[in-house]
């Protein structure tokens, strides 16, 4: 250890007394060459980060479709995957096709369906995510049901069923916001509600503990766990 510690002093040392005498001998020179030097490394180092920042996007992109792939080998038994925007669905495809070119990139979030069982009165599971990375291999279902969910515009009412002999939304981390809400509506009630401004629309809730709740169909969510719900407004609020 002690030699070392000499060692490092002496070429300390020896740094400090050459940068010394180039110094006060070449003083012109010496000043150029740092400079330069300086200018070099700057340079180098730049272009590396840019060099770096290219193999980084080209190693995500490979990432990306080999995840895609697997995620699809993986999970084949779930039938359909939606790409969803502004309420709409941008593109819907088995999962069963291997296909991954021209999947979306813009997409508000994403619909996976799980065909449980071909049987009588079985509802197909209907988890949402914001994108693949965020799926948790999990379609499980959530203990709760509410009692009335009701999207309110204006003058115009209209129940809406999160859970029917078709589908089932009450699945552990779906996110109940605007943008599913949106979709819903189209998806599900043949665009009975039409409106353009978010802010005038509201969802009230009578929930499984016969509690009444209302959110602004904009700016609030409403998250499902396996036992209960939470209000992201809720949280915020407590924070």
């Amino acid at each position: 250890m002690l030699e070392m510690i000499v060692s490092f002093l002496k070429a300390a040392f020896y740094t400090l007394f050459i940068n010394e005498y180039l110094q006060h001998k070449f003083p012109e020179k010496y000043n150029e060459f740092l400079i330069n030097s300086t200018y070099n490394v700057i340079y180098i180092y730049s272009k590396g980060q840019i060099v770096a920042y290219k193999i980084k996007n080209q190693i995500d992109s490979v990432l990306n479709k080999y995840k895609y792939i697997i995620y699809k080998k993986q999970y084949t038994k779930y039938n359909t995957i939606e790409y969803i925007l502004d309420g709409n669905v941008l593109k819907k495809e088995n999962l069963n096709n291997n296909n991954i070119e021209n999947v979306p990139t813009n997409y508000d979030f994403i619909v996976l369906s799980q065909n449980v069982c071909a049987t009588e009165n079985t509802s197909i599971n209907k988890r949402i995510i914001k994108r693949l990375d965020d799926w948790d291999n999990s379609f499980e279902m959530s203990d709760i049901q509410f009692i009335r969910v009701e999207v309110v515009h204006n003058d115009t009412k209209i129940k809406i069923d999160l859970k029917t002999d078709s589908y089932n939304y009450y699945m552990v981390n779906n996110r109940i916001d605007g943008m599913f809400i949106k979709y819903f509506l189209k998806k599900h009630t043949n665009g009975e509600m039409q409106f353009t401004n978010a802010d005038d629309v509201t969802v009230h809730i009578l929930d499984h503990n016969v509690n009444s709740l209302q959110y602004n169909m904009d700016k609030d969510d409403i998250y499902i766990t396996k036992t209960n719900y939470f209000r992201k407004s809720d949280i915020i609020t407590e924070d």
